[in-house]
């Protein structure tokens, strides 16, 4: 963790040793580089991995609505980034609303129409909601 640290900090340095530092304290269960704000933050960059990171980040304070920001921002980089549609979805039936979580996936099947996670998920059945 010294040597990433050290790498994270030079000059020039790719943002990979700060994405690396991010992933590992996540794993760890860490609150992170303790805001998802922090510099490791913002010099890994805004792809959509390190914004679906960050989501998780937030969704480990307990603020979902950061989370969807961050989640929605890597949607919006890439609309075939699954690792975020899958967190967005699991908040959408969280919140009781499974016709949003499907349509999470139905959006990446129409920029990817060949993606097999997308179409797995999207076939599932939804829970049925109470009426």
């Amino acid at each position: 963790m010294a040597d990433l640290q050290a790498a994270a900090a030079m000059e020039g340095s790719s943002s990979r040793a700060d994405s690396v530092i991010i992933l590992n304290r996540l794993s760890r269960n860490n609150s992170m580089p303790r805001s998802p704000a922090s510099p490791h933050w913002k010099k890994a960059g805004p792809q959509p991995a390190n914004l679906e990171h960050r989501g998780a980040a937030y969704l480990g304070k307990k603020d979902t609505v950061k989370a969807r920001e961050s989640f929605a921002q890597a949607l919006r980089l890439d609309p075939k980034f699954f690792p975020a549609a899958a967190n967005l979805a699991q908040l959408d039936l969280k919140d009781k609303q499974p016709a949003n979580a499907r349509k999470r996936f139905e959006d990446i099947l129409k920029a990817d129409p060949k993606h097999l996670n997308a179409m797995l998920s999207a076939s599932r059945p939804q829970p049925e909601q109470p009426g």
